[in-house]
């Protein structure tokens, strides 16, 4: 069975290469990485990815935005949304426009893994992991 495909959408480079280590080291790839949602949205199009995990804060176009746009393309698309904020108001708006669950950016690199796991697509490959 292949690997798990993610795309890794945050404006920050050091967050995207600290998911991208946890992908792989869950078993996973990184198939497209993006740093905004206009991006996001182009490279989920092109490349279908099994998993998503997506930033809410970004220049040009944000990560709400661009799950909205993804869950359209895609109703059953299983994304992640990352930040840095813990408001209640904007967990509940990623649930309602479709996202999977959330997590925070600030949880130390293990729990983060372990919240990535815990929604790892059904029936794909899953590797090691971070414990």
């Amino acid at each position: 069975m292949g690997k798990i495909s993610v795309m890794v959408v945050d404006d920050q480079k050091s967050i995207r290469d600290l998911l991208r280590s946890i992908v792989e080291e869950l078993g996973g790839e990184v198939a497209c990485e993006a740093c905004d949602g206009i991006e996001a949205v182009s490279l989920f199009k092109e490349n279908a990815p099994d998993l998503t995990l997506m930033d809410i804060n970004m220049p040009r176009m944000d990560g709400i935005s661009a799950l909205q746009q993804i869950m359209a393309l895609n109703p059953d698309a299983l994304v992640l949304m990352l930040t840095s904020q813990n408001s209640m108001a904007v967990v509940k708006t990623c649930l309602e426009s479709g996202a999977k669950n959330f997590i925070l950016k600030d949880n130390p690199a293990n729990v983060m893994a372990a919240e990535i796991k815990a929604s790892w697509p059904n029936g794909l490959a899953s590797g090691g992991g971070l414990s």
